[in-house]
């Protein structure tokens, strides 16, 4: 795919379009041709489709045709983020609602992009340092349906026909008040935001992507793969999503590409120790115990300073993500727990740029 101009962001500059097109793995399952959102023009299911999409929670007996017939007479009928090419850059964070972002400070970085996808009840509200305050997208089902403002796109996910009569109900009558657990029979909303998602969009990434695994997949996969087709460039999963490959070949150009540890026989007997950073050895005279094993693992910043007695002086390895690193010796093998993408791209710039100032 052809590359437009990088966006440019606090932490990382990118390419806005990744080339994949020599990824078996990715090429095996992202369709271009796939439709995200339902409209009037591609309403209608083939016989497979609809029976596997009423399969998801329950079946229904009312007529399918007839509800999205009320349905476009309410909502928009418009084939959105139908303008993909090389002129376009645009960038989306995806944001959940998990509470892993919570003293991240990435507040600023999110609300910097074109599109904020927040998913079900993912609050702003008194976490804008570290979530943001913009949302242009929610996405949710009748479950876990929330009040949002006027500027926000209410997506919906359609599991089942009465999640479709739920959202006529919503902005009409608000007398469904019920689907297997009780739910809100009124939201604030802007019907003129309304984006409904295509039940062969579901099949689609539950076949091509989770390769049938499950029986249907999880709203935070849906909206990881909604964005990848509508965005050219995101900030997913709560972290940042760049180009892997590229990071990747920066590292080992960098660090050492060794496979360590693969010497495993009978003749081997390598002995460790694990020291924690609770404190709970302080007193426990198990200093010299420690350090006469072969490696001495320790775990972000546990010290070793003024308390050798207790927990030792040797550190042949320390276990740390970018939150919890600290200095270490030249003997002491760094051992990254990279839990996004940022954290590799944080590893690089600690021994290059120094940049990245989590």
């Amino acid at each position: 795919m052809p590359c437009c101009a990088a966006k440019r962001a606090r932490y990382i500059t990118l390419s806005c379009v990744t080339d994949v097109t020599r990824d078996t793995w990715f090429q095996n399952r992202y369709d271009p041709y796939a439709q995200p959102l339902l409209t009037k023009k591609n309403c209608m299911l083939s016989n497979a489709l609809y029976w596997w999409w009423q399969k998801l929670q329950y079946k229904s007996r009312v007529n399918y045709k007839a509800v999205v017939e009320m349905l476009f007479g309410i909502f928009p009928n418009e084939e959105d983020y139908s303008d993909a090419g090389p002129g376009r850059c645009r960038t989306c964070a995806v944001v959940g609602n998990s509470g892993n972002l919570k003293g991240s400070h990435y507040g600023a970085l999110i609300d910097a992009h074109d599109l904020v996808i927040r998913i079900n009840k993912g609050p702003t509200e008194g976490f804008e340092q570290d979530v943001g305050s913009k949302t242009t997208h929610r996405i949710i089902y009748p479950e876990s349906a929330v009040d949002m403002d006027n500027s926000t796109h209410l997506v919906l996910i359609p599991f089942k026909t009465l999640d479709l009569q739920w959202l006529i109900s919503v902005f009409t009558t608000k007398h469904i008040d019920r689907t297997y657990v009780p739910v809100k029979p009124t939201i604030k909303a802007n019907r003129d935001k309304v984006m409904i998602l295509h039940p062969g969009f579901l099949k689609y990434i539950q076949e091509r992507w989770l390769q049938k695994h499950g029986r249907y997949p999880s709203t935070g996969f849906i909206t990881l793969i909604f964005a990848l087709h509508i965005c050219d460039q995101s900030l997913q999963n709560e972290s940042v999503v760049a180009n892997y490959t590229q990071v990747v070949e920066v590292m080992f150009s960098l660090f050492p590409d060794k496979d360590h540890y693969t010497d495993s026989s009978p003749s081997r007997c390598r002995t460790c120790a694990v020291v924690g950073n609770s404190g709970n050895l302080v007193g426990s005279r198990y200093g010299a115990l420690i350090d006469s094993q072969d490696f001495v693992i320790r775990m972000n910043e546990g010290p070793t300073k003024g308390f050798e007695r207790d927990v030792g002086s040797k550190t042949t390895h320390r276990v740390i993500y970018p939150e919890s690193a600290v200095d270490m010796g030249v003997t002491t093998h760094l051992v990254l727990l990279p839990f996004k993408i940022l954290d590799l791209q944080w590893l690089i710039s600690i021994f290059t740029t120094k940049h990245i100032d989590l």
